[in-house]
């Protein structure tokens, strides 16, 4: 495994695969799509169009708290959380609607403070035992009026 999966990188953790008719229904939903690997930054600068409506949801990097936020071996932190932002404003001045979802910690609610900023209570299932899985605060961030 290289660490290019949008998932928990966990090496000794495989699970199982998909069942064929799953993957066929898959693709068959992403036959119009356009799937990139790329840095978050690169792809909304290139792609981005007037009125478009984009969803992120990337890891969290919250100063004093551990979270899951590790997608791969390269941690999401500070330096990128301050290039999201202006990503955002980029989107805001290009007339491009997004929402993003984010930890609450002070970082996120000064970073998104030029924004509407909503709290909501989210389920956390990526515990193995569901003993372990809590409810936690995250933040809606939206330029949609």
């Amino acid at each position: 495994m290289e660490g290019r999966f949008n998932v928990p990188y966990a090496p000794t953790k495989a699970g199982s695969l998909p069942e064929q008719r799953q993957l066929i229904a898959t693709a068959e939903r992403l036959e119009k799509a356009t799937l990139l690997h790329a840095d978050f930054e690169r792809v909304v600068a290139r792609q981005a169009q007037p009125g478009d409506f984009i969803y992120l949801d990337p890891p969290f990097a919250v100063a004093n708290r551990r979270l899951f936020r590790q997608y791969n071996r390269m941690t999401f932190g500070f330096d990128d959380l301050y290039r999201l932002v202006n990503v955002l404003h980029c989107l805001d001045r290009l007339g491009a609607n997004f929402v993003l979802s984010y930890a609450v910690c002070a970082e996120s609610l000064r970073a998104f403070r030029p924004w509407h900023v909503r709290r909501l209570m989210t389920q956390r299932n990526i515990a193995g035992f569901a003993g372990h899985r809590r409810r936690a605060a995250e933040l809606l961030v939206t330029n949609i009026h």
